[in-house]
């Protein structure tokens, strides 16, 4: 396959769980997910997924007991079409991300 026909099967993959991202946990809702298909800082090919959790998450529901399952189902995903590349899985509310949690992402 070609890079572009890669990233768009990678996309389609994970397509799944960014039009249905509470699916990925039942510990905590999952309110978004933001993929991104680029290189990485060496310029290997990745895929760099944003989890977006509510603001009601707590402290303790930030563990790698409950979030590590979430990463690993963005990974299985990635990896039916593409074992080579690496996925960055990052955490965030949407106030890290300076927007507004009541907003309906339009």
């Amino acid at each position: 396959m070609g890079r572009v026909s890669d990233e768009q099967a990678i996309i389609e993959s994970l397509k799944p769980l960014v039009d249905a991202p509470n699916a990925l946990s039942q510990t905590v809702v999952v309110e978004r997910l933001d993929i991104e298909v680029a290189d990485d800082h060496d310029g290997d090919p990745a895929v760099y997924a944003t989890v977006v959790l509510s603001e009601s998450t707590t402290e303790e529901q930030w563990t790698s007991a409950i979030l590590d399952p979430i990463a690993d189902k963005i990974r299985e995903a990635v990896a039916e079409v593409d074992r080579t590349r690496f996925v960055y899985v990052t955490y965030s509310r949407p106030s890290d991300l300076d927007e507004d949690p009541m907003s309906s992402g339009a």
